[in-house]
């Protein structure tokens, strides 16, 4: 009230003897006037009320008391919705499906909700994925389900499509389907040779580098494990590896691999190798013979 206000020795003029309806606000600057206090201008200087991301300011009177706040002054853009305390816009997506922002509860066993994903009618194929180590039951090479109806599955090398299908080895040479097969869990990507085949007990990988996918062969002499490691058996001394020479089954043998080294003979009795001597210059003959 300015009724008691006294104007001075200038004179009484609108700044000192006016002011503004219940409403309105002074506009800035030096005369007197008043605008009304709306969502598009909130302080008199076009200041417009901030309604955050989602949300679109109008142009509504504010109230007299309150003033501006978001229930008058805001809307919530598509794909959004106001928070259940009407103070904010919430954005639609799968982890936020209303105002409360709750999330999709429609995904089933084996499946979690997909982040950020915008949405306002949620599904499960938009807001689903298969658990780490699950895949879609209608499509192995999918973690995300390929319908509504579409479970996640983990897969086995002895189940590899929720069918009891077991993995085929048959393209890798010389590999079988490994021991319980049922029991072996595939990665998320799927069965693979090297998870389900194994080498035959009698076998050996043909490369150790590419492991079960290179395929398998018989051990030999000079590469026992596909690793081109030689067999380690043979005396250092009087035996030599033989060279090329596979073994009929796997570990290899001193009898397969090992052959007299130079300036060794078999001995007459014994089959060990055995370097001449004076009294004895050929041990692998019948008979012994003095030089």
């Amino acid at each position: 009230d300015k009724a008691a206000t006294e104007c001075g020795a200038d004179g009484c003029d609108n700044n000192k003897c006016c002011k503004c309806s219940a409403g309105y606000i002074k506009a800035p600057g030096d005369t007197f006037s008043c605008v009304e206090v709306k969502c598009d201008n909130t302080d008199g200087a076009d200041t417009v009320y901030a309604c955050g991301t989602g949300g679109t300011n109008g142009d509504a009177s504010c109230d007299d008391a309150a003033g501006c706040d978001f229930a008058t002054c805001c809307t919530c853009d598509d794909g959004y919705i106001a928070n259940t305390g009407n103070t904010a816009c919430l954005e639609l997506t799968c982890e936020s499906i209303n105002a409360a922002g709750d999330d999709f509860a429609g995904c089933q066993a084996q499946q979690f909700v997909n982040s950020g994903v915008p949405t306002d009618a949620p599904t499960v194929v938009q807001c689903c994925t298969c658990n780490e180590g699950f895949v879609s039951k209608e499509d192995n090479g999918q973690t995300t389900p390929q319908s509504e109806t579409d479970p996640c599955i983990k897969l086995y090398c002895g189940n590899t499509d929720g069918a009891d299908a077991e993995f085929d080895c048959g393209p890798t040479a010389g590999s079988t389907l490994v021991d319980d097969p049922d029991t072996v869990e595939c990665d998320a990507s799927g069965c693979t040779v090297d998870k389900c085949c194994r080498c035959p007990a009698t076998t050996v990988l043909l490369d150790a580098d590419t492991g079960v996918t290179g395929g398998c062969h018989d051990p030999t002499c000079q590469d026992i494990d596909g690793a081109t490691t030689e067999y380690a058996g043979c005396d250092d001394t009087t035996e030599a590896v033989k060279a090329s020479t596979d073994c009929t089954a796997a570990p290899c043998t001193n009898a397969e691999c090992c052959e007299c080294a130079t300036n060794y003979v078999a001995a007459r009795t014994t089959g060990t190798c055995t370097a001449p001597s004076c009294q004895d210059t050929d041990p692998s003959s019948v008979a012994a013979t003095e030089f």
